[in-house]
């Protein structure tokens, strides 16, 4: 879930389209969201 400005929604789209160096992005679906949220974690990476 992402929250913000259209254009910085955009350009975050933009940026996940493509991804870090070596990445593989295969596809990416952006839909509009709603709801309240509870809380969020963040979970470490490889």
């Amino acid at each position: 879930m992402a929250y913000g400005p259209p254009d910085r929604l955009e350009a975050l789209c933009n940026w996940m389209r493509r991804g870090p160096p070596d990445a593989q992005v295969n596809a990416l679906v952006a839909l509009p969201g709603a709801g309240e949220f509870e809380d969020f974690d963040c979970l470490p990476t490889a």
